[in-house]
């Protein structure tokens, strides 16, 4: 009987360890299963949403490119001719005890080049915020318009000393002084039907109307305000920038 009884308890053993070794290799089968079922869903997942990605960037290149198709066409054409317009006693002396500043007229020719109608505003930098005017500017019309850029003339002052020693790094030059070397003049244009786009045109104003005067410290010969500045100020054009 114990013969028996070993046998059988050897063959329940061994049923046992193969059944647990059977239950193993179905935990483990179904584990990579389920692994790679996960896999596939990340993998899913993952192409919708670059799908998703790829349909929305689509349709905001359609709706870009037709905005772009009714958006402002404008020409602005900065003039050579500047002047100063206010009068100075000759020749400006510093250090000054007042904060008097000094104004330069500049002038831009706007021609609206599409076929929608246009509304032009404009600011200075420094002294200067959105005007509260705006130009407005039919297909095919040409205006023209008048800028001041006014700096105080200490501003003036330290612009004309850094074109003379060489200092022409424009954030060196604001850590050092506390305010931009190049005056701006910013334009803003925008169709009156407000199609959703609208462009900024910078221009900056490099150099001094005042320039030091060898041998005499301290003192700055300035352009007359009857005078059209010939150099020393010339208006350089940025990259138009645009925003939805």
């Amino acid at each position: 009987m114990s013969t028996i009884a070993d046998w059988l308890t050897l063959v329940a053993a061994l049923i046992a360890t193969g059944i647990v070794a059977w239950l193993a290799y179905e935990i483990r089968r179904s584990t990579k299963i389920a692994e790679s079922a996960a896999a596939k869903a990340g993998e899913a997942l993952n192409l919708a949403r670059t799908e998703q990605a790829t349909s929305r960037n689509l349709v905001a290149e359609a709706i870009k490119t037709r905005i772009d198709a009714q958006a402002p066409t404008i020409t602005i054409v900065p003039h050579d001719e500047m002047r100063v317009v206010n009068d100075l006693d000759l020749p400006v002396r510093f250090p000054r005890t007042d904060d008097k500043p000094l104004h330069v007229a500049v002038g831009f020719s706007v021609i609206n080049d599409g076929t929608a109608t246009v509304i032009l505003r404009r600011r200075t930098v420094p002294a200067g915020t959105t005007e509260t005017d705006a130009t407005v500017l039919a297909p095919g019309q040409r205006t023209f318009v008048a800028v001041e850029v006014s700096r105080p003339l200490d501003e003036w002052r330290a612009v004309a000393d850094a074109k003379i020693t060489g200092d022409a790094d424009d954030e060196e030059f604001r850590a050092g002084h506390g305010f931009d070397r190049d005056a701006r003049v910013i334009f803003f244009c925008a169709t009156a039907g407000d199609d959703g786009a609208a462009d900024e045109y910078p221009f900056r104003l490099l150099g001094s109307p005042l320039q030091p005067i060898t041998g005499d410290p301290g003192a700055y010969h300035c352009w007359g305000a009857n005078q059209v500045i010939k150099r020393d100020l010339r208006l350089v054009a940025d990259p138009r920038r645009r925003t939805y």
